[in-house]
């Protein structure tokens, strides 16, 4: 299904009975609205209304010139855009790797119920080397204008000044995160964040795919009771 947005496409689809809410999952880098596929087969389905999105440039959507389009704003206000196509409201956000950091801007500036992120690096320099190559390079104005704007926002400081829970869910091997566990000792101090640590990697939920959504279906449980 697409969405006109802005005189370009966005794919996004919608699955799932919505009986306890709904829950909009916003993918990573380098991935799409696909790494989720397993939700539409797994018992959230059957208590959940499951949106889907790929942002600008990512799976089938249109990849627009336009670098204003490639920023972790411009993916919150898309996915604000597909929430309202399906008038749908208040979503548990589900952000997996950067779609963390757009569930966090989505959350600043539309209503949310909660936040679930899954590898999530905390820390800037894990783009940096990133954002050096790519614009000496000059392989994608529009990655570095992604790049970019993921180098001005301080993750840490976000989640502590968020207004609604946040659960924090990271594989115990993986590479992106390898090196925060004390800002999440420190983020773990805050009343309204919780963390969860799990087997697996960076993409659980493609490399263990029964465990993650059993973990995944336990999470959304405690916020529905």
């Amino acid at each position: 299904m697409y969405l006109e947005h802005k005189g370009y496409k966005i794919h996004c689809e919608k699955a799932g009975v919505k009986k306890l809410g709904t829950v909009l999952f916003l993918h990573g880098w380098l991935s799409d609205s696909r790494f989720f596929n397993f939700a539409k087969k797994s018992q959230l389905a059957e208590s959940y209304e499951l949106i889907y999105i790929d942002y600008f440039g990512f799976g089938n959507s249109d990849n627009p010139a336009d670098e204003s389009f490639h920023t972790v704003e411009s993916f919150a206000e898309q996915a604000k855009a597909v929430m309202a196509f399906f008038a749908a409201e208040n979503p548990i956000l589900i952000g997996h790797s950067m779609g963390g950091i757009v569930a966090l801007e989505y959350s600043q500036k539309h209503s949310a119920k909660e936040i679930i992120m899954f590898g999530t690096p905390m820390r800037k320099n894990w783009m940096h080397n990133i954002y050096i190559f790519f614009a000496k390079h000059r392989l994608s104005r529009s990655i570095n204008a992604l790049i970019k704007s993921l180098l001005e926002r301080n993750i840490p400081e976000e989640i502590k000044n968020s207004k609604i829970p946040i659960k924090i869910f990271y594989g115990e091997k993986d590479y992106w995160i390898r090196h925060d566990s004390e800002i999440l000792k420190q983020l773990a101090k805050e009343r309204h964040v919780e963390l969860i640590k799990m087997a697996g990697g960076h993409n659980a939920m493609l490399s263990r795919r029964k465990m993650f959504g059993i973990a995944l279906e336990n999470l959304l449980l405690q916020i529905s009771t």
